[in-house]
């Protein structure tokens, strides 16, 4: 194990680093991105104005595990809240950079 993992707060600064990770990825898009202060259901708030449009995301760290011969994500589920607040989903691999925006069943195609 890494020594940066035995740290208690590893998990937390990978979280944040991801957030910024994503974040950076939005406004390469075109976006304002806002970052909430506060637990809850969403991690960032995409804005942009020509054409009008908010999109609200959780960020989470990519995690890989092998399943039938091959390295897959482990997909997480929206809450309730964000279903219904249309909240998507956004993977973030921390070690390359990659960000995936996650499409949803019972929403929309992904928006890339």
């Amino acid at each position: 194990m890494d020594s940066d993992k035995k740290n208690l707060n590893w998990r937390n600064q990978r979280g944040h680093l991801c957030e910024v990770i994503a974040a950076e990825n939005l406004i390469r898009k075109g976006y304002w991105v806002y970052s909430t202060t506060m637990l809850g259901p969403i991690d960032l708030i995409a804005v942009k104005s020509d054409p009008p449009e908010i999109r609200l995301f959780d960020v989470k760290a990519e995690n890989r595990r092998m399943q039938k011969g091959y390295m897959r994500r482990i997909d997480r589920t929206r809450t309730p809240a964000q279903k219904a607040l249309g909240v998507q989903l956004v993977y973030v691999d921390s070690k390359t950079g990659a960000v995936h925006f996650s499409a949803h069943k019972d929403d929309e195609p992904d928006q890339d």
